[in-house]
């Protein structure tokens, strides 16, 4: 008996402490969180603000309003209201920012999809030059010569009514200037670069690839050739003086009619510019550069420069009568430019095509020879 009741005690026991502890465990999970309210109250304020934004664009479009993409650039372009305004602020029109112009700011070559752009530029709101009314002389094309078989033509010059036209596979075409025939062929063992005539009819010419300077007889056999310590870039004869510009483009070093060096010239390239062509005459040197043209003396010094604001040149220039011919890069254009005042005159264009690179300019009479280096072909104008 005594055993029975110790057994129910035991289990009333167990029965009232799990009560109690499951007691215990209802209150902890229902008493409230401390930082609930202010859950609450973050919860209200997102909600409000919420609600605000929507009462805001609602006066302008509908949230469920779908807009074309041409028509929102419209309205955003032409409407004199802000989307989002202010009650303190007022409506000002859209104005569109000054024009900018550029000017050159650093000698840099660019090419993008085979256009070359010359020199970095930097904006400025003062419009150039260039944009004014310069002056305009339409060129008239009367031919258009294209080498035998299509061979590259490294340039073209002309000597007692003939033009030669060098060929990257050594042949030297002449053509009579009056009907544009081929004359004869001179067959040499040299992938010419640039050639010039001594006053005995010899030939001077520098190799593409090749530091070399060579002298070459009537038939195209080379009788002298001398191994320069710099790569050149142009070549001209004068007064039987054979005058070369290196890729130092600042050196240019000069030799006689039998290769014997006689004196360099260092120039003055401040802006450190690419200077690809140059014309030699009697008291001076002419140097096309990527901005300007230079003219110095036969000792360097500076005379003076032809450009105008934004112009980019380094091609191929000449002489016709007291003018300076330049050929403006990436443009069938040339600029003539007055020798003594340093200013330009007038601006020859032509209307063939938009774009060009004349590598090489010849002058006889009244006709002006003109190389397209990227199409290989030889444009004759007539000069007005």
């Amino acid at each position: 008996m005594n055993h029975v009741a110790g057994f129910l005690l035991i289990v009333f026991l167990l029965i009232g402490g799990f009560i109690a502890i499951t007691g215990v465990f209802i209150f902890m999970i229902n008493e409230p969180d401390p930082n609930e309210k202010i859950y609450q109250q973050a919860a209200e304020r997102m909600e409000n603000r919420k609600q605000m934004l929507r009462i805001d664009s609602s006066q302008e479009v509908q949230p469920t309003e779908r807009i074309p993409l041409r028509t929102l650039s419209t309205v955003l372009l032409t409407t004199t209201t802000p989307l989002m305004t202010d009650a303190s602020t007022s409506a000002k029109p859209l104005t569109p920012p000054p024009l900018k112009y550029f000017d050159r700011a650093s000698p840099v070559t660019v090419r993008v999809n085979n256009i070359v752009f010359q020199g970095l530029e930097r904006p400025t709101t003062t419009a150039p030059k260039e944009i004014q009314a310069y002056g305009e002389t339409r060129l008239s094309q009367v031919f258009e010569l294209h080498p035998p078989h299509n061979q590259k033509i490294s340039t073209i010059l002309i000597r007692q009514n003939l033009l030669y036209l060098p060929l990257a596979n050594g042949d030297i075409v002449a053509y009579n200037v009056s009907d544009y025939k081929p004359v004869h062929t001179i067959n040499t063992s040299l992938v010419i670069h640039h050639l010039g005539f001594l006053a005995n009819g010899k030939m001077v010419a520098t190799e593409m690839r090749k530091s070399t300077l060579s002298i070459l007889d009537e038939n195209g056999f080379i009788e002298k050739q001398l191994n320069l310590d710099y790569d050149s870039k142009d070549m001209q004869v004068f007064n039987d003086e054979i005058y070369v510009l290196s890729r130092t483009n600042r050196n240019i070093f000069i030799y006689d009619s039998s290769l014997r060096f006689k004196r360099d010239i260092t120039f003055d390239n401040e802006l450190q510019e690419t200077c690809n062509f140059i014309r030699p005459i009697e008291d001076a040197i002419f140097i096309s550069c990527q901005s300007a043209v230079l003219e110095v003396t036969q000792i360097g010094r500076m005379i003076q420069k032809y450009s105008i604001p934004g112009g980019s040149y380094s091609l191929a220039i000449n002489l016709l009568h007291d003018s300076l011919l330049a050929v403006v890069r990436g443009k069938p254009e040339l600029h003539a430019f007055d020798r003594r005042e340093g200013h330009l005159l007038t601006r020859f264009t032509s209307s063939e095509h938009k774009t060009a690179i004349w590598s090489a300019l010849a002058i006889h009479h009244n006709k002006l020879y003109a190389l397209e280096y990227v199409r290989n072909v030889v444009h004759v104008f007539y000069l007005p």
